[in-house]
C-alpha cells in the first residue's frame, strides 16, 4: 500500500525511514497479523504503548508513538511524534492528497451509515468505490480508514461524525468533499453544546465549509436550520417529501418512490424496503449519485442491490415471533422512526427500549417524549438501563403495562416469556446496551 519512506515524507521527518512496505495501519493490537504500522493511542483507560511488545510479536513493522515514550522498541521501527492523533491525521491527509480521488462526505445525527452505504452501492455501477468501513467516522477512525484504502479508488464515500465542536471541520480539512450530504439533525451529543441542537446544526454544517465542495445536499429538516444553508459556498439542494424542497419525492406505494429533481423525474423506483426513514436515506443518496453523473435508470437498477446495515431495522423471525432489530443505536429521531414503521402483526407489539445517550440536559424530557410517542403504538414496554426511568413513569401514569429490568439475563428471559407466536418485539437502544444479544441464543420458555 505504501512504505515507511512515504510516511516520513508525509510527517516531514528529518530522519528518513527505510522503504519498508506497510500492509495496513491499525490502532487495535488484536488486529495485528504482520506488516502493520501500529498507532499507539493513549486513552483514558488504555495506553497503546503498552501493546508494542504484542504487535511486534505478531509481526508489525513499525509504531507511531508519543515523543515522551522512552521504553523498548521490541524490534519495531518507532516513529516518535509530538501528538499521535495529529500525526495520524496528517499522514491520512497527505496520502489522500497524493491519490486525489473524488470524495463524498456524509454527516448528520441519524442515518449517516445507511446513507453512506446506499450511496456506495449506487455509485459502484460506474466507479471503483471505497467507503469508510462500518462507522469509522471519528477523529481516529476516518484517518485510519483513509490510510487503509487500496489507493486505486476513483470515489471515496466517507462518513463524518463528531462528539464535540470543531471535529467536522477537522475531518473536512483531511478529506475535502466534492459533494457533502447532511441527513436529519437531532439531539445526539448535545451534552457538549451550550446552545443545544442549534450548536449541533452549526457543527454539522461545517461539512459544507471547504472551498472545494461544489454541492451541498441536506434533508429538508436539516435545511430548516439557517446555518445549514448559509455555511460555505457550495450550491445547496434541500431534499424532502414536499413541494417546497429543491428535490422532492413522492411515495407511490410503500416501497416505490418517485424523485423530482428540477425538470427531471426518476419515474417509479422500486426499493427493497418500506420504512420511511430508509426511503429518506435512499433519496439523499440518489441525489448525490445523480450529481456524480448516474442516470435515474442506473440508480433504479442499483437500488435493487441495497442492503440494510447489521442491527439496523432488521426483521428476524424466531419461533413465530417477529423481532424488529434496530439496536445499533438510539436517539429521539431514530426512536420515532422505528415506532413509525412498526410492521403490522396479529398479536401484541412489545417494545424493548434501552436508554438514549449523550443528550445532556435534554435526557429526561427526551425519554419522556419518546415514551409518550410510543403509548398508542405499543402494547407493552420493557425498559433496560437507569436512563429509561422517565419512560417507566410515562407508561405507569397512563396505566399501560411496563417493566424496568436491570439485569440483561433477566431482560432476555422476560422477552421470551412475554412474547407469543404472532407478536412483534422491537429492540431499540444505544449501542452499549447490546440489545441484539436477545437474538443470539434461544432462551427456554
Amino acid at each position: 500500500m505504501f512504505t515507511l519512506a512515504e510516511v516520513s515524507a508525509w510527517l516531514d521527518l528529518q530522519d528518513f525511514l527505510p522503504s519498508l512496505p506497510i500492509r495496513c495501519v491499525i490502532t487495535d493490537s488484536s488486529r495485528a497479523e504482520g506488516g502493520e504500522l501500529f498507532v499507539a493511542l493513549k486513552g483514558k483507560q488504555v495506553d497503546g504503548h503498552s501493546f508494542l511488545e504484542e504487535v511486534a510479536r505478531k509481526g508489525a513493522i513499525a509504531a507511531l508513538v508519543s515523543m515522551d515514550y522512552h521504553g523498548p522498541d521490541h524490534g519495531l521501527k518507532l516513529i516518535h511524534v509530538p501528538n499521535v492523533i495529529e500525526a495520524l491525521q496528517k499522514m491520512a491527509k497527505n496520502r489522500l492528497a497524493s491519490l486525489n480521488p473524488r470524495i463524498i462526505g456524509v454527516t448528520g445525527s441519524v442515518g449517516k451509515t445507511t446513507t453512506k452505504d446506499f450511496l456506495a452501492t449506487l455509485l459502484s455501477a460506474r466507479f471503483t468505490i471505497g467507503k469508510s468501513p462500518g462507522n469509522a467516522n471519528s477523529q481516529v477512525g476516518l484517518p485510519t480508514a483513509l490510510l487503509n484504502f487500496a489507493g486505486d479508488e476513483e470515489v471515496l464515500v466517507l462518513e463524518m461524525s463528531m462528539s464535540e465542536p470543531g471535529q467536522i471541520a477537522k475531518l473536512v480539512d483531511i478529506a475535502p468533499p466534492e459533494v457533502a450530504v447532511i441527513t436529519k439533525i437531532g439531539y445526539s451529543h448535545t451534552q457538549l453544546f451550550v446552545n443545544g441542537i442549534d450548536g449541533i446544526a452549526e457543527e454539522k454544517a461545517e461539512i459544507f465549509s471547504h472551498p472545494s465542495t461544489k454541492w451541498g445536499i441536506a434533508s429538508f429538516q436539516a435545511g430548516k436550520f439557517p446555518v445549514v444553508c448559509a455555511n460555505g459556498f457550495a450550491k445547496k439542494l434541500l431534499v424532502g417529501d414536499n413541494l417546497e424542497a429543491d428535490v422532492s419525492f413522492i411515495k407511490e406505494s410503500s416501497s416505490v418512490v418517485r424523485i423530482e429533481m428540477g425538470k427531471e423525474s426518476s419515474g417509479p423506483v422500486a426499493l427493497p424496503f418500506t420504512a420511511s426513514h430508509l426511503i429518506d436515506n435512499f433519496v439523499l443518496a440518489a441525489v448525490a449519485a445523480r450529481l456524480f453523473g448516474l442516470s435515474f435508470r442506473e440508480i433504479a437498477e442499483r437500488a435493487q442491490h441495497l442492503k440494510i446495515y447489521k442491527n439496523r431495522f432488521e426483521l428476524v423471525e424466531k419461533k413465530g415471533i417477529l423481532f424488529l432489530n434496530d439496536s445499533y443505536n438510539a436517539s429521539p429521531e431514530s426512536m420515532r422512526a422505528a415506532l413509525d414503521n412498526l410492521p403490522a402483526v396479529q398479536g401484541k407489539k412489545i417494545a424493548v427500549f434501552g436508554e438514549m445517550p449523550e443528550l445532556g440536559q435534554y435526557w429526561h424530557s427526551a425519554h419522556r417524549e419518546i415514551a409518550t410517542y410510543a403509548l398508542p403504538l405499543v402494547d407493552y414496554l420493557l425498559c433496560y438501563g437507569a436512563g429509561c426511568m422517565p419512560m417507566v413513569d410515562v407508561f405507569s401514569s397512563a396505566g399501560k403495562p411496563v417493566e424496568f429490568i436491570q439485569e440483561f439475563s433477566d431482560l432476555k428471559k422476560r422477552v421470551y416469556a412475554l412474547a407469543k407466536i404472532g407478536d412483534l418485539v422491537l429492540l431499540k437502544g444505544a449501542n452499549f446496551n447490546k440489545l441484539w444479544r436477545i437474538l443470539e441464543e434461544e432462551v427456554s420458555r
